[in-house]
C-alpha cells in the first residue's frame, strides 16, 4: 500500500511540472513580448520571477488567456503585488484586461496611504 502512495504522488509531481514547463514555455514569451522596455530596467529580477509565477497561476497556456482570478469587477482583470524589505514597500500591478479608460485612477487608488513618505 506505502509503494501505491508514493507511486501516486510522483505521478501527480510529474503531471505537475509538465503543466509547470508548458505553463512556463507560453508564458514567458507573452511576458517578454508585452512588458515594456522599462520594465526591465527598473524592476529587479527577483520582483519579475515573482510576477511571472503569480502569472503562472492564473494562465491557461491552452487557450493562452488568463483565467478569472483577481477580478475586480468582469472587466479588470489585473494582478496586485506588494513587497515590503526594510523600509522598501513596492506594488505592482499587472492588467491583463487590454485598454481600459481610468485605470491608471483605478490602480493609483489601491495604493495604501502613506508608501512613499
Amino acid at each position: 500500500r506505502s509503494d501505491l502512495k508514493d507511486t501516486t504522488r510522483k505521478a501527480i509531481v510529474y503531471e505537475l511540472l509538465q503543466n509547470t514547463n508548458m505553463v512556463a514555455e507560453s508564458l514567458v514569451p507573452w511576458f517578454t513580448d508585452n512588458m515594456p522596455a522599462t520594465y526591465f530596467r527598473q524592476v529587479t529580477p527577483q520582483m519579475q520571477k515573482e510576477i511571472l509565477r503569480n502569472l503562472m497561476a492564473i494562465y491557461d497556456h491552452e487557450t493562452g488567456s488568463f483565467g478569472s482570478a483577481n477580478l475586480d469587477d468582469g472587466n479588470n482583470k489585473q494582478l496586485v503585488l506588494q513587497n515590503s524589505s526594510g523600509d522598501t514597500r513596492e506594488m505592482t500591478f499587472i492588467n491583463y484586461s487590454g485598454d481600459q479608460q481610468g485605470l491608471l485612477r483605478s490602480q493609483l487608488e489601491q495604493i495604501p496611504s502613506g508608501i512613499g513618505e
